[in-house]
């Protein structure tokens, strides 16, 4: 186990794990707002000593609820959330994960600095970082073009350690 929450116990992903994260990744809600790695992508993060896969699993039934990818620069300081995805929507699971990840980032890893980009028209997840106190640091636009052709901006938003109120 790397951290748990009320309601989750958050591990680190095995090779066993890849086929559901790509599922999560893939699902039509979710497509639009994740990136999708390949088998091979992900077996490298596994493999990568600056990338963690994480999953989430129900406290009470041990399901698999979510799946987060990130990443660590240790010179930096910097600790990255790459992915989030969650299951089962609009039950507050980002919410606590993502607070229990910045927890984890700062009083686990010693991170400085705890950062994520985001796709402008991902309303739900730019309520949330604004509301767990992260900054909007600024936007990139049309950083990224999707598989439609479609340029897309991505807002940057992070928190400091000295930022940070623990909970």
């Amino acid at each position: 186990m790397k951290f748990e929450t009320q309601r989750f116990i958050v591990r680190e992903a095995g090779e066993d794990d890849l086929e559901y994260v790509m599922k999560l990744e893939r699902a039509e809600e979710n497509r639009d707002f994740v990136f999708q790695n390949s088998l091979e992508e992900h077996k490298k993060n596994l493999d990568s000593p600056e990338t963690m896969l994480f999953i989430a699993e129900e406290r009470l039934t041990g399901e698999k609820c979510a799946f987060i990818l990130c990443s660590l620069k240790e010179y930096y300081d910097s600790f990255e959330l790459r992915r989030i995805v969650v299951d089962s929507k609009s039950k507050g699971t980002g919410s606590e994960l993502i607070s229990a990840l910045i927890k984890y980032a700062f009083e686990v890893v010693k991170a400085n600095r705890f950062w994520l980009d985001v796709f402008t028209d991902n309303e739900r997840a730019v309520h949330l970082y604004n509301k767990l106190g992260m900054v909007h640091e600024g936007t990139l636009r049309q950083s990224y073009k999707d598989y439609s052709g479609k340029y897309r901006d991505q807002m940057i938003f992070s928190i400091l350690k000295n930022e940070y109120i623990k909970p």
